[in-house]
């Protein structure tokens, strides 16, 4: 960054509004009524120091991968011989139970139901920490969550 240009005193003294070390002032145009003065006034009451610096280019590591590509809304169904319906517990197709979506009705063989369960074991730590200052109250409501299993 350039170094700030002061000015002396007396027979030592520099013109110091032409100081190297500002940024010139610029006029933005295509604003309402108005805007292109007050942004001039205030560039002039806060001037910006020393060039603009230019932007840094963001170093690309080789182990990225690239994103997959997104499938338009409008694109042909991939799997053509599925049921809209599958996983809904009305239509065509296996229901909610039969692709492991039956946590609402209980089925002990939900995976997640069972991580539930286990959860219950825990269940006094889980309510200490919800009972603390500053807890969020998405935590209480886990706790009584737990609770009805």
């Amino acid at each position: 960054m350039a170094k700030e240009v002061v000015s002396g005193i007396g027979n030592k003294s520099k013109r110091t509004d032409q100081n190297p070390s500002k940024q010139a002032m610029r006029y933005y145009a295509g604003g309402k009524y108005g805007e292109g003065q007050a942004t001039l006034d205030q560039q002039r009451g806060a001037p910006m120091a020393g060039k603009a610096a230019k932007p840094v280019k963001p170093k690309m590591s080789a182990k990225l991968t690239p994103m997959p590509e997104v499938t338009s809304i409008t694109a042909p169904t991939e799997r053509p011989n599925e049921a809209p319906e599958v996983g809904m517990p009305f239509g065509a197709g296996p229901g909610p139970a039969e692709v492991g979506l039956n946590v609402a009705s209980g089925q002990p063989e939900s995976p997640r139901k069972q991580d539930l369960q286990r959860l219950t074991n825990y269940l006094p730590i889980i309510e200490t920490a919800a009972n603390q200052e500053g807890a969020p109250a998405t935590l209480s409501t886990f706790v009584k969550y737990l609770r009805s299993l």
